[in-house]
């Protein structure tokens, strides 16, 4: 299990943030003040939950992947389809079958939701989440 020390977690949160707004294609300066906080808190919830679930503590990651959702404004489209891929893809690795489509059919719904999330989350529609280690 890999650990993140609390020195260095602010540096990795900046890191993945500026990475996902980069991605995202959303300047700080388009948004509404209180917009780009909220777009800001619903970022850190998923890349916290994303760290959580690469560490394999699914029961906390769900949290904060629960919380990406809570806004569901436009702009918070793509963390809200990743979200709900993770879910998914946490339900799969519990052999949670149903409940795992439910979370990729919810992601394929979320409008404004397009890239790599929608892909993942078609491709687990299908054929269930196999982590890594798992595989071999």
């Amino acid at each position: 299990m890999k650990i993140i020390t609390s020195k260095n977690l602010f540096l990795v949160l900046c890191s993945f943030f500026l990475i996902f707004l980069h991605e995202t294609r959303i300047e700080a300066t388009e948004l509404q003040p209180n917009t780009f906080h909220s777009y800001l808190r619903q970022g850190i919830n998923q890349l916290m939950g994303r760290i959580l679930f690469n560490q394999e503590e699914y029961d906390r990651s769900v949290e904060y992947f629960q919380n990406a959702l809570k806004d569901t404004s436009f702009y918070n489209a793509r963390v809200r389809v990743w979200a709900f891929v993770r879910l998914g893809m946490i339900h799969d690795i519990r052999k949670q079958r149903n409940q795992a489509q439910e979370y990729y059919s919810k992601a394929l719904e979320v409008e404004g939701g397009e890239g790599a999330a929608r892909i993942e989350a078609q491709k687990y529609l299908i054929n269930p989440y196999i982590p890594v280690q798992a595989k071999s």
